[in-house]
């Protein structure tokens, strides 16, 4: 009697963890091509400043909806449903950039409502990520998970506005806009085919208007300690995120310097922030490991980084300054990203998150707004200065919370262990 052949097909193993950070990688490079691309988009089309400002103040609009929104469709919906959701929302985003090109009369509306769209999809995709890592990593790997996305996103800030410097100047604005629709297609064909994440956290329906009430709550109400924890991180990427918006006009109108130097300070900042990546992956001598010291320290770092930016004047200063605001302050970032996801519950995770962004995006608009006109009357000092005292009264304020409330029993997950 003869035997039946048996056919076995082999399937490559994939960690989801890394195909999505490859996809990752590729959505990041993207964003970076579209921030270079827009400003040189709008001065094409013959519109100025007024539309530019107005489109990235759509971005906390978008925020501020994108949040509950997004926390909402992550608790009610499959995550992998949500995050291709997003990508086509995103997508078609980058469609109604490159459509609007081609229609000048309706280009400021056309423009406008797909940045709209952008800002809307990436909050809700945010909100998703944040817990992500949690569901792909037990939580004695996500200090080094967290820190091969930091590796990623440091390598994505190296690459992404050289590729698109690269691709502007010597094809056009649409070529580079289409590479950011790609970015956005291959993060999709990645979440499609190798994020087999699970569909059951999906709530009771009876549930669902008591928390979509709950994330518009401004106070996280967790265990003791993180509501204040979050409340400082929203301030401190307040400051954060002015810095950063003000960085190149520092250096240009302040400082005077060339456009070659502004590019090699950058250049050299991202290589420091891969490295820092490196170390943080490595966990060399456990600084992935969280603690709230360790923030304090980073938020420290980056204050006085902050402090010396409006009076480095010569460029080798200004990237020791610079280099200590952004490294300090991704350092504080992956401290506090892992010390959230260790210590809360997987189902405490979205409303954290949106939480600490209803602060961010509340406090943002209002700050750039009160910083440029200080900025205006009195120099870049003052508000820098501001900038740095809010993050080193961030840093001791965590410190001393470390000191009163750092040792805590581990908290259960949703399924009841440790």
């Amino acid at each position: 009697m003869g035997r039946k052949g048996i056919r076995v097909r082999l399937r490559p193993r994939v960690d989801a963890f890394h195909a999505f950070l490859a996809g990752r990688f590729f959505s990041r490079v993207g964003d970076k091509i579209f921030l270079v691309a827009l400003p040189l988009l709008i001065q094409g089309m013959g519109s100025g400043a007024a539309l530019l400002s107005f489109a990235n103040a759509l971005q906390y609009v978008a925020n501020w909806a994108g949040g509950p929104l997004g926390g909402y469709l992550t608790e009610r919906h499959s995550r992998k449903a949500v995050m291709l959701a997003v990508h086509a929302a995103q997508a078609a985003a980058i469609l109604g950039v490159i459509a609007s090109l081609s229609i000048r009369s309706l280009f400021p509306f056309i423009l406008v409502f797909s940045i709209f769209l952008l800002h809307l999809a990436s909050m809700v995709n945010r909100v998703n990520r944040f817990s992500l890592t949690t569901l792909l990593r037990d939580r004695d790997q996500i200090p080094q998970a967290n820190a091969e996305i930091q590796l990623m996103e440091s390598a994505a800030r190296l690459v992404g506005p050289w590729v698109a410097g690269i691709v502007i100047v010597h094809l056009r604005l649409r070529a580079a806009l289409g590479l950011d629709l790609l970015s956005f297609l291959i993060m999709a064909m990645v979440v499609w085919v190798a994020l087999p994440l699970p569909a059951g956290e999906r709530q009771g329906a009876h549930s669902s208007a008591a928390r979509g009430r709950d994330l518009w709550r401004w106070r996280f109400e967790g265990p003791d300690g993180v509501g204040r924890v979050l409340l400082v991180n929203g301030l401190v990427n307040v400051a954060f995120t002015f810095v950063s918006g003000f960085n190149v006009f520092l250096m240009s109108s302040t400082h005077h310097l060339s456009v070659m130097v502004i590019s090699w300070i950058l250049t050299a900042t991202a290589g420091a922030s891969l490295l820092l990546g490196i170390i943080l992956r490595a966990n060399l001598a456990h600084v992935a490991e969280p603690s709230l010291a360790k923030m304090g320290l980073g938020l420290a770092l980056s204050g006085v980084g902050m402090a010396g930016l409006p009076f480095a004047h010569h460029a080798e200063l200004y990237l020791v300054a610079y280099a200590a605001c952004i490294l300090g302050m991704e350092w504080y970032q992956a401290q506090v990203q892992t010390w959230l996801q260790m210590r809360l519950a997987k189902s405490e995770l979205n409303r954290a998150f949106v939480a600490t962004s209803h602060v961010q995006n509340a406090v943002t608009p209002l700050w750039m707004v009160s910083g440029g006109f200080l900025w205006r009357a009195q120099g870049p000092w003052l508000p820098l200065s501001l900038c740095a005292a809010c993050a080193l009264g961030g840093g001791l304020a965590v410190w001393f919370l470390g000191r009163v409330s750092e040792t805590r029993p581990p908290i259960q997950d949703d399924s009841g262990t440790a």
